[in-house]
């Protein structure tokens, strides 16, 4: 490979011919005259070719040097638009996770809060169970992630708040499925949470369930359970899904914990709007059926004769 060329001494030559000669280019790049005669004889060594001719008048450039000063500045040129490209500020990054039971109202609003802090920002989503989002976050795939907890002393994270969870089913299968001597539930397979307290619960109560249908997603939960498999337990971050009705009779379900995992070195002001978001979610919804002013969260429909007063 042939010896390189130093770009330092290039832009020197290119000084001189911007600058209209040795001692102005000396005085623009702050360096001493002999240093910028060192640098062009360096350049002429390199490529073999006398590039300035010197006399009484000052310096002119040689053929040879008109065609190397165009060549060296598109070399420059170029140079520079690369490493432009590498310093200029870099547009950041951030990659949010949720579990499902609260994405479709929690997403919106992390989305905006983050669009405000970062505008240009490249955001993007996961929704999944809770303790895969939180071994997202243990391996930086996903910067932080808001998560359900059945027992918050061990979860990770901070704990933000609290939903109340409550028993669902289909209208139609309610009287049939609490007719049975061993009630069906619906609910998520695998590792999860809100299964082992809905199975607890009822065992505490002494009353036998058992899993009848299982989904890994929360769509088909709901599905399941609109189709009259199962009663389902479910957080309840708003009315109860269309085709479900909150059933009465069963053990109260209690709480399940929202927290907050972020990943080690996210900025801490991410982590305030986070926190912020979720605790005006939470809060909006502790009120009830009259939210604060932009709550995500509706005011439930009116039902019976509250409902006809308002027709």
């Amino acid at each position: 490979m042939a010896e390189s060329l130093n770009l330092g001494h290039v832009a020197t030559v290119i000084a001189v011919v911007d600058h209209g000669g040795f001692t102005r280019a000396a005085r623009a790049l702050h360096i001493s005259q002999s240093t910028v005669s060192h640098h062009v004889r360096a350049v002429e060594n390199r490529v073999g070719r006398p590039l300035f001719l010197r006399d009484h008048r000052g310096q002119t450039l040689t053929p040879d040097g008109h065609d190397f000063v165009h060549g060296a500045q598109l070399l420059l040129d170029a140079h520079d638009a690369l490493i432009g490209r590498f310093d200029a500020p870099t547009t950041p990054a951030l990659a949010i996770g949720c579990t499902e039971h609260a994405a479709d109202r929690l997403l919106p609003q992390l989305l905006a809060g983050f669009r405000e802090a970062h505008p240009g920002s490249d955001i993007s989503f996961n929704l999944d169970r809770s303790w895969e989002l939180v071994d997202a976050v243990a391996r930086a795939e996903l910067d932080l992630a808001v998560i359900l907890a059945t027992s918050s002393a061990t979860a990770p994270g901070d704990r933000v708040g609290d939903l109340g969870l409550r028993w669902v089913a289909a209208p139609a299968a309610l009287t049939r499925l609490l007719g049975e001597s061993t009630l069906p539930l619906v609910a998520f397979d695998g590792r999860c949470g809100i299964r082992e307290r809905a199975l607890q619960r009822l065992h505490d109560d002494r009353r036998d369930a058992r899993v009848q249908a299982a989904g890994s997603t929360l769509d088909a939960v709901i599905s399941a359970a609109r189709a009259g498999l199962g009663v389902a337990l479910l957080p309840s971050s708003a009315e109860p899904p269309d085709g479900l009705v909150e059933v009465s009779g069963l053990p109260p379900a209690g709480e399940i914990g929202v927290h907050l995992v972020t990943r080690d070195g996210l900025d801490p002001a991410d982590v305030r709007i986070a926190h912020r978001v979720t605790r005006a979610l939470l809060d909006a919804h502790a009120a009830g059926p009259h939210p604060p002013r932009d709550s995500p969260f509706p005011p439930p429909r009116p039902q019976g004769a509250a409902a006809a007063a308002t027709r």
